[in-house]
């Protein structure tokens, strides 16, 4: 049966082959711009433009718009209006002849043509009559071939010019690419003339025009209706005859075939049998050739055939492939399936009709008995087929080639709605979209349940032996097989956003699901219990021109196929992309009801059902070509878009630039970005758009870049042009320099003055905190007599001679000590321990002993070599002991620490004495005042270093009474000066 069907598609193929069908064309005429009515010229320049040319003048086609250059024209002055030939030279110029006679040469880059006409001061060494060729030989040197006056040389860059010698006037000329100053030249026959010694050699008796080289043999074409290949080195010839009675109007090779233009259309013969095996001729389908005689023939650089005839051109791309009608189908079709047993069934939802289509290629109307209404689709079942409809299923029967009722409690409940089918062993699955419901029937026990869904179903589709998921608006079920139980799947809020659960159908290929939706492109996805997680998003940038699908299709080979609503489109599973199959005006998708895909052939269906041979698909994706066409400046002013970095005035920063896209099959397709950095995010424009406005460019470098894509995501390697825009002259370096001088002058003027005046301002607080300590220093010697005396008194008072001699003698040392001390600003640490400790004697004499003390010097300090002012710890030591232990009924302790820390002198004065709290009060009750040394001492700290700090902290037990106080004294670590 396989082979059967096989066979029968072999010969439906043969069938399509052999038909106008296999070649497609893109046509263009006036309905699309074309300003020619007949194109006797085609030629690609090196941008890839075409140029074309005839009795109504010269145009150049970009794939979108086609520009119009003729004789009278204001902007774009050329020679003449009939064009006899065009020709480019090595470094793009475009060269066009005339018959009206003249020259013209046109430049991209300056977008001007040059050209020069007969004058009588020419006199012969120009032609004055017709130019029927012109051969470049380089970009400063040509030949033309006047229609009866003969060989003319013209330098390109003077266009002054000289008759050649030569009493021959040949229709076409092309150099011997093995001897150099050799040329072929055609004129009732073939020749050889060597330009040095003007010699001509016959090398054959039948030629007219059409020279051409390739591999080393010369083609041409002569008056015999036949085209002739000679090879250069043995002299053998071979000709292909045509079986047009006309002229040939020019042949180009594709493959193995000649295709040769005449009146009658275009002759395709078989190079190795001589043959004429087709004639391409006018025809109705799209994609034929809409012209039969042929003006001329050209193949471009990418192997692609132009053809010029009456009314218009047609364009040939062996590497594209588009639908074309199907000779398979002659009725309208929204399903097509193979059948059991050989040919296919073809399905008409509309008209509620089913064809039989045989392995002969007939059509038989399918008799449908029963209610049955509205077929959709067909459904293998073992060796049965069945058809679902929209009201239950059919079965069909080949023998009587009808289809008969399948009961079932689908069929006999007569219910519309029932879209999809899917049968697992002897349980079938049928969800109907107006009951939004899901039908689960087992044959064998002959039961079934019904399933309320809460929203519209679509489609099922198995995830594993005993599961399927239930999709559709909204709607994404699980269903166990075994088990009877439906829930909904697990869903992210982000899943959910992206999904927008409008599917359109979910498609299985081996372990993942393809998950298409109705706005947002398609989605790869895996399915792990009941957590669905999504792989990638197909969207533009995968291939897919827009994220609207309509039908999705897999076929035998898990090929997937995708219907949006403008393209259809193959997924390239190497590639991980999608690419469009045909063109944009291959089907009427507004007639098309589906997809299918038989044996390598593709159908779109519906009214107007097409095929694609996917055999024939080229998957190469060749790279758009974008120009720079014109660039203004401030709106009139062309700049020079062969200068490498064109250096523009401030002023000069209003750009218009305008390009053009080469694309020939699909111009609609085409979108374009830039940027004017390389580093910077690109900007897209609006298809059709050919010219970018830069306004207000503000000064720098700039590099202009363009580039193009098929809405595939694919994107050409840029087309760039870089300039800068000077700043003016306020901005720039040299004015800014004069400037930041005079200013830097300027500041360094008001600089002086202000350190003078610091400096001045420095000396007098300078003096004024000398002045101060002198003063401080003078407060404190009295407070320390004042207290000692005291101290001296009380013993004297009590008869203590021998305490009082003793208090006498380290009273003597301390006032000794401070005398000496309070004479500098700064003494040594040493120094200012030895005073506190003689301080610390004196008042636990005079105390009797109320309290110990301790003091506590780092190992790390050097007390002789580290500077201290003087008398700074000595009142902080005084505040402990009067008011702190004075007033404690038990005994004191006061403990002296020093320390350093990086640049900093800590020195902590801890007693456990009553608290500052408890000995303001007491002062309060006994109308006391603030310590006077202690302010002395804060006032003395200030002046002598802004960093010192002095922090008095109360201590508390556990119970929250007073422990007594710890008072911080930082000040910055100096370290004395041997000397």
């Amino acid at each position: 049966m396989k082979k059967a069907v096989l066979f029968f598609l072999m010969i439906v193929y043969v069938f399509v082959e052999n038909t106008n069908a296999q070649y497609s064309f893109v046509n263009y005429n006036h309905t699309n711009g074309l300003p020619l009515e007949e194109v006797k010229e085609i030629v690609e320049d090196d941008k890839g433009y075409i140029w074309l040319g005839g009795p109504l003048g010269l145009s150049r086609f970009d794939g979108r718009n086609f520009t119009h250059y003729y004789r009278g024209s204001s902007t774009h002055e050329v020679a003449g209006n009939i064009v006899n030939d065009i020709k480019i030279t090595p470094s793009g110029d475009v060269v066009a002849v005339y018959e009206d006679n003249g020259i013209s040469i046109y430049n991209h880059e300056t977008d001007q043509f040059r050209s020069k006409t007969y004058a009588v001061s020419d006199s012969s060494d120009f032609p004055q009559y017709s130019i029927f060729f012109v051969h470049i030989e380089n970009d400063t040197s040509a030949y033309l071939g006047g229609h009866s006056e003969g060989i003319f040389h013209i330098n390109l860059k003077t266009l002054k010019s000289r008759k050649v010698p030569l009493d021959f006037i040949p229709y076409d000329m092309h150099p011997d690419p093995d001897k150099e100053g050799s040329y072929f030249l055609t004129r009732k026959g073939l020749h050889r003339l060597n330009m040095e010694n003007l010699t001509l050699e016959t090398l054959s008796n039948q030629g007219f025009a059409g020279i051409n080289i390739i591999d080393d043999e010369v083609w041409y074409h002569g008056y015999e209706l036949l085209v002739k290949r000679h090879n250069i080195n043995s002299g053998k010839e071979k000709a292909y005859y045509i079986e047009s009675s006309g002229i040939i109007s020019g042949f180009v090779l594709v493959d193995q075939n000649l295709w040769v233009g005449t009146p009658d259309g275009i002759e395709v013969i078989d190079t190795a049998s001589t043959s004429v095996v087709e004639v391409l001729k006018a025809g109705i389908n799209v994609h034929d050739l809409q012209g039969t005689y042929i003006y001329k023939i050209y193949k471009d650089s990418k192997d692609r055939i132009w053809v010029g005839y009456e009314g218009g051109i047609g364009l040939y791309d062996p590497s594209k492939t588009y639908f074309n009608r199907t000779s398979l189908l002659t009725s309208q079709s929204t399903d097509l399936s193979v059948l059991n047993g050989g040919g296919f069934l073809s399905i008409d939802f509309y008209r509620k009709k089913v064809f039989r289509v045989s392995e002969k290629g007939d059509e038989y109307e399918v008799d449908i008995n029963g209610a049955l209404s509205e077929p959709l689709k067909q459904i293998r079942y073992g060796d049965k087929s069945l058809v679902l409809f929209f009201n239950g299923i059919g079965e069909y029967k080949r023998n009587t080639n009808s289809i008969v009722d399948y009961k079932s409690p689908f069929t006999e409940s007569k219910t519309r709605g029932l879209i999809d089918l899917y049968i697992h062993k002897n349980k079938f699955l049928g969800i109907y979209r107006y009951k939004n419901a899901l039908v689960v029937w087992d044959k064998w026990a002959n039961k079934h349940d019904t399933i309320h869904l809460h929203h519209q179903p679509r489609g099922i589709i198995p995830v594993k032996d005993d599961k399927v998921i239930v999709y559709g608006v909204d709607l994404l079920w699980e269903y166990d097989l075994e088990t009877g139980e439906a829930k909904e799947f697990a869903l992210e809020e982000d899943q959910y956003n992206a999904l927008g659960l409008d599917l359109v159908k979910i498609d299985r290929i081996e372990d993942h699901f393809w998950i298409s939706t109705r706005i947002n492109g398609i989605f790869k996805a895996t399915i792990n219990g009941n957590r669905l997680e999504l792989i990638k998003h197909y969207t533009e940038n995968e291939g897919l021109l827009n994220n609207n699908v309509v039908e999705t299709y897999v076929d035998e080979y898990n090929n997937l196929f995708v219907q949006c609503r403008s393209h259809i489109f193959m997924l390239d599973q190497e590639k991980d992309r999608f690419f469009t199959l045909g063109g944009t005006t291959d089907v009427n998708f507004q007639l098309t009801f589906g997809l299918a895909s038989i044996d390598s052939m593709v159908y779109a269906l519906g009214q107007q059902s097409k095929y694609l041979d996917l055999r024939k698909v080229d998957r190469t994706v060749q790279e758009l070509n974008s120009n720079i066409e014109k660039i203004l400046i401030n709106g009139s002013e062309k700049a020079d878009l062969s200068s490498p970095n064109m250096r523009l005035q401030y002023f000069e920063n209003n750009l218009s630039i305008s390009f053009s896209t080469l694309e020939y099959f699909d111009p609609s397709s085409v979108k374009h970005r830039y940027r004017l950095k390389s580093n910077t995010d690109w900007i897209s424009l609006d298809p059709g758009t050919k010219s970018v406005q830069l306004t207000a460019l503000a000064a720098g470098n700039y590099n202009f870049q363009l580039s193009a894509s098929r809405g595939d995501g694919l994107w050409s390697e840029p087309e760039e042009w870089s300039f800068s825009i000077k700043p003016p002259f306020w901005k720039r370096g040299w004015f800014l320099l004069l400037v930041f001088g005079l200013l830097a002058l300027m500041g360094y003027a008001i600089y002086l003055v202000r350190m003078k005046r610091l400096k001045n301002l420095s000396d007098m607080n300078l003096k004024l905190a000398e002045l101060e300590s002198e003063s401080l220093r003078a407060q404190m010697n009295p407070h320390f007599i004042f207290n000692s005396l005291n101290s001296i008194k009380s013993y004297i008072i009590k008869s203590k001679k021998e305490e009082a001699a003793d208090y006498l003698t380290t009273f003597s040392k301390l006032m000794r000590a401070v005398l000496n001390n309070s004479k500098q600003k700064e003494i040594s640490l040493k120094n200012e321990i030895e005073a506190l400790s003689l301080y610390l004697q004196i008042e636990q004499l005079r105390l009797n002993h109320k309290f110990d003390y301790e003091i506590n010097v780092s190992d790390e300090i050097n007390a002789d070599r580290i500077g201290f002012p003087p008398l700074i710890i000595q009142p902080f030591v005084e505040n402990s002991i009067w008011h702190g232990f004075i007033n404690k009924k038990s005994k004191g302790h006061l403990k002296i620490n020093v320390n350093k820390n990086d640049d900093t002198l800590n020195v902590e004065v801890l007693d456990d004495g009553i608290g500052r709290e408890a000995s303001k009060k007491i002062q309060q009750s006994r109308g006391g005042e603030r310590s006077y040394g202690i302010a002395i001492t804060e006032n003395r700290l200030s002046n002598i270093a802004k960093r010192a700090e002095i922090q008095i902290i109360d201590l508390f037990h556990e119970n929250g009474t007073s422990a007594g106080t710890r008072v911080e004294i930082n000040v910055p670590l100096k370290v004395l000066d041997k000397n």
